[in-house]
C-alpha cells in the first residue's frame, strides 16, 4: 500500500478508530526508519521537531520495551496536537489489540496535568497489513484535544514492539493579539509565525467595523509576509484591521488583529527590553500570562497603560 494511503489511515484513526480533527492549517513532522535511526522529513528538519528516546535501535526499528520511552519535542513553535505511532511486530503470536501505548508525560500551554489532555492516554493499536514492508503493522493514534498544543510528549509501550514510524501533526495557525494593539512609525505589526515550511500572506483594511471572515472575498487581496515583518509604514494615522492566513494551498484559517498606526515615533521609544526591565504584568500575544523573561514580543500593563515590547 502506498505511504500517502498509510497516511490517511493513521489521521482517520484515532483511539478506538474514532475519526480525528485536524486543525484547519495543519503540517506533518514525520520520522521513519533510515539506515541509523529514525529520519525526520523536511517539516520536522525545519520547524526543529525531533525525538529521543531510551530504547535502542534494531532490524530499522526502535525497540521499546514496556521499562523505555521516547518523546518527541517541538520547543521552537510548541503546536504538537496530535501524534501517530506505527509499530511492526510478530502479530502472528500476539493480537495487536493487546499492544498498547501510554503517555507518560506532556509539557505545553494550559498543561498542569495529563489530565489535561483531554484524550485516553492510553491507546490499542489497530492492526494493519503494510504490503510494501510485507509485514503486519500496528498503528495508534493521539488526539490531544481541542486547542491543547504540547512542546513535548513521552509515551511507553506495554510490549516489546519496534517503533518504524512516527507523525505529528502541527497546528501552524498563526496566532496574533486578542486585544488591539498600537504600533509606531515601521514598528513590526506583532503576530508570531507557527511554522518555517509556511509561506503567511496578509491584508491591511481600513474598515475595522466589518470582519471579513470569507476566504473568498480576501485571496486576491492577500501579500506574502515580508521577511522583515508586516509594518503600516506609509499609511495615514488611525485604526486598521490587520489580516494573517496561510499560503495559497492551505484552506484559509483566518486570524485577524485590531491595529491602532501612529506614524510618529513615541516620545519614549519601544525598544527591547532586558529581562528584569519592568515589574508590570507580562502577557502573550494571545493575552495568556507569562513570566518577564519570556523572550519575543510581548504585551506588558501597568495600571494606566499597554505597551508592545520585544524581549530579545
Amino acid at each position: 500500500m502506498k505511504k500517502d494511503t498509510l497516511l490517511m489511515i493513521s489521521l482517520l484513526l484515532g483511539a478506538g478508530g474514532c475519526l480525528a480533527e485536524t486543525p484547519v492549517n495543519s503540517l506533518t513532522a514525520a520520522f521513519e526508519a533510515g539506515d541509523d535511526g529514525l529520519v525526520g522529513n523536511a517539516v520536522a528538519e525545519a520547524d526543529g521537531v525531533s525525538y529521543s528516546t531510551t530504547g535502542a535501535w534494531e532490524y530499522s526499528a526502535v525497540g521499546l520495551e514496556p521499562s523505555q520511552q521516547i518523546t518527541v519535542s517541538a520547543n521552537e513553535f510548541k503546536n504538537i496536537c496530535a501524534l501517530t505511532v506505527i509499530v511492526e511486530n510478530e502479530w502472528s503470536y500476539l493480537s495487536p489489540e493487546k499492544a498498547s501505548l501510554t503517555i507518560v508525560s506532556a509539557k505545553g500551554e494550559g498543561i498542569e496535568s495529563l489530565q489535561d489532555l483531554n484524550c485516553n492516554l492510553t491507546s490499542n493499536f489497530t492492526e494493519y497489513n503494510n504490503v510494501e514492508l510485507d509485514a503486519k503493522t500496528g498503528i495508534c493514534r493521539f488526539d490531544f484535544g481541542s486547542g491543547v498544543r504540547l512542546s513535548e510528549v513521552t509515551f511507553t509501550s506495554n510490549i516489546y514492539v519496534g517503533v518504524s514510524e512516527m507523525k505529528m501533526v502541527l497546528d501552524v495557525t498563526p496566532l496574533v493579539p486578542s486585544e488591539p494593539v498600537k504600533v509606531y512609525a515601521d514598528d513590526i505589526v506583532p503576530f508570531q509565525k507557527q511554522s518555517n515550511n509556511v509561506n503567511y500572506r496578509y491584508f491591511v483594511s481600513d474598515d475595522t467595523d466589518n470582519i471579513i471572515d470569507d476566504p473568498e472575498e480576501l485571496d486576491d487581496k492577500l501579500e506574502p509576509v515580508p521577511d522583515e515583518g508586516i509594518t503600516l509604514k506609509g499609511k495615514p494615522d488611525g485604526d486598521y484591521m490587520v489580516y494573517v492566513t496561510g499560503p495559497e494551498n492551505f484552506t484559509p484559517a483566518i486570524r485577524h488583529m485590531k491595529v491602532s498606526y501612529v506614524s510618529e515615533p513615541p516620545t519614549s521609544a519601544i525598544a527591547p527590553q532586558s529581562a528584569d526591565a519592568t515589574t508590570a504584568a507580562t502577557y502573550d500575544l494571545l493575552g495568556r500570562r507569562i513570566t518577564p523573561s519570556t523572550r519575543g514580543l510581548q504585551i506588558r500593563r501597568t495600571a494606566t497603560k499597554s505597551t508592545l515590547i520585544l524581549l530579545r
